[in-house]
């Protein structure tokens, strides 16, 4: 039996005996020996260790005495210690409990010890005031001469808490369990009982033992489900009132905790766009997804069709939203491509985009340029073969395009300067970086880039160098007298009106943006200074070409 003793009485009498009468100061001394005691029926439960100092109401029936003891469990029984035996029938006569409880009094054999305990149990929550009155006598007829009380507090009826296990804040993810934790060890079986999960789910609840194993309760559980959860979906994990402590206590309303489970990631863009075509063969594949995305799980869930993704680099950008792809080699050209992302591609927060490689899976297609037309060779008249000779691509006298390739620079310039072009064309941010506007140069635009784009136009092409013997960039420049600086060169394509064409080109130029293209670093270049615009259509397709040029 463990017992705790109460120094009460010394300290609360002591002062008074030294003032009584002979007679008063015998009675007096059996009670200055008396011990109150808190004594546990099973040896097994530890001995209550808090001790407070209660307010009490200047109105109560019953003036406690003792100092208060807390958290006392609702099977316990208090214990009174006496020095000499005592006349079990006085003391009953003299005991009582407030508020009124049924009681058992269980005496020692040599009388001198006295448990009190409930029939069947104390109310949970309940303050409890036990006094033996001052009538009470020992074996000898002596009298206490002084009431004496104990006072305690019993335990609250359990409390639970369930929190999502490995979710986002209140969300859950399809793999994510309950955790159930309790003020103080429950039994078991009453767990199990009283758990459900709205709407019907397989699982289990398994016991989380930290430290000791305790053979009569455990305070922390799990529920993990058999299956994982469905994403997207609401669920209800309710704990009932059918839930008991060790003692019996059970508690006092359901616990409900209401969740849903996040959504599966999704592609919401694709670059190239899907089933586009005449796609350049330096094109960076890249996608954009609904949420923030693990990289290792989501490359490895990218295929490329007729490609070893290993054959290129990976990089993420803006909050690790978009994947970008760049293949080291050129892709082939006139080819179509399959771009796939399985089910197994994972967010951050751990969903992947479906509950299987497959059933998750999208994908979309594009097509390569096509290979350049070959070049009709001339015979050589003489015995000795002649060079082959160069395509005619020779200064334009005119510009039946001029006005949207002077409004064609006004938007290159309004990116080149720091700003940002809109779908409709406007331009917000001009200015903004420090460099300067490209200057437009008349002598490589007659000269150089107008031909080029009329060219290309006229044959069906979209090259920088269209295969031997064709020239590039740089041999048409310098064949123009511009011999002495770096250069880039930018194309573009566009079937319909020349100025919503204007805007869509540098519209695709702004989205290399995220991966640094080779079309946005030639247009935002501190290299180049000047720039010739080209502009050409033939056969309602319109050809836009541009030279940058640092001289």
């Amino acid at each position: 039996m463990a017992i705790l003793g109460l120094p009460v009485l010394g300290a609360l009498y002591l002062g008074p005996l030294a003032r009584r009468q002979a007679v008063a100061r015998t009675a007096l001394a059996l009670l200055a020996v008396a011990l109150l005691s808190l004594a546990a029926l099973n040896a097994t439960t530890p001995p209550a260790t808090a001790y407070l100092t209660p307010t009490i109401d200047p109105g109560a029936n019953v003036r406690l005495a003792a100092p208060l003891v807390t958290d006392f469990r609702v099977r316990r029984a208090v214990g009174f210690d006496f020095a000499t035996p005592m006349d079990e029938a006085s003391v009953a006569a003299d005991l009582t409990v407030v508020p009124a409880t049924p009681v058992t009094l269980r005496w020692s054999s040599d009388g001198r010890h006295l448990d009190v305990g409930p029939r069947p149990a104390w109310a949970p929550s309940q303050l409890y005031a036990i006094r033996i009155g001052a009538a009470a006598q020992d074996r000898a007829g002596r009298a206490l001469g002084g009431q004496v009380s104990a006072t305690f507090l019993t335990r609250g009826r359990p409390v639970a808490t369930l929190s999502i296990i490995g979710g986002g804040g209140s969300s859950a993810t399809p793999s994510s369990g309950l955790d159930i934790a309790f003020s103080e060890p429950v039994d078991q079986d009453t767990v199990r009982r009283a758990f459900s999960v709205t709407p019907s789910t397989a699982g289990r609840i398994v016991s989380i033992v930290s430290g000791p194993a305790s053979t009569s309760g455990l305070q922390h559980f799990q529920w993990l489900p058999a299956q994982p959860l469905e994403a997207g979906a609401a669920y209800t994990f309710e704990l009932g009132p059918a839930v008991t402590d060790v003692d019996g206590v059970s508690m006092a309303a359901p616990v409900v905790l209401a969740t849903s489970t996040m959504s599966r990631p999704a592609v919401v863009r694709d670059r190239p766009a899907g089933g586009q075509t005449n796609v350049p063969r330096d094109q960076v594949i890249s996608v954009r997804f609904s949420t923030a995305m693990e990289h290792a799980a989501t490359q490895a869930a990218f295929h490329v069709s007729g490609l070893d993704p290993k054959a290129g680099t990976f990089a993420w950008y803006e909050g690790d939203t978009v994947m970008a792809w760049t293949p080291r080699a050129l892709l082939a050209y006139g080819t179509h491509f399959t771009v796939t992302l399985d089910g197994e591609a994972m967010s951050a927060a751990g969903v992947t985009m479906g509950a299987t490689p497959s059933a998750g899976a999208q994908s979309f297609t594009f097509s390569t340029v096509a290979a350049p037309k070959p070049v009709a060779k001339v015979a050589a008249a003489a015995p000795k073969p002649k060079p082959v000779s160069r395509p005619s691509v020779k200064p334009t006298s005119s510009a039946p395009l001029y006005a949207v390739e002077l409004y064609y620079l006004n938007l290159l310039n309004c990116t080149h300067t720091g700003g940002w072009v809109h779908s409709d064309g406007s331009c917000t941010g001009r200015g903004s970086n420090g460099l300067a506007p490209l200057r437009l140069s008349s002598g490589i635009s007659n000269c150089a880039t107008r031909p080029w784009a009329r060219y290309l136009a006229v044959n069906g092409l979209l090259e920088h160098y269209g295969g031997s013997p064709y020239t590039g960039p740089g041999d048409r420049l310098r064949a123009c007298g511009y011999t002495n600086g770096t250069w880039g060169e930018n194309l573009g394509q566009w079937s319909g009106n020349a100025y919503t064409g204007a805007i869509q080109v540098v519209l695709f130029f702004q989205s290399e943006k995220a991966t640094n293209g080779g079309h946005w670093r030639n247009l935002m270049s501190s290299s180049f200074h000047s720039v010739g615009i080209g502009l050409w259509s033939s056969g309602g397709r319109v050809v836009y070409n541009s030279d940058f040029y640092g001289g």
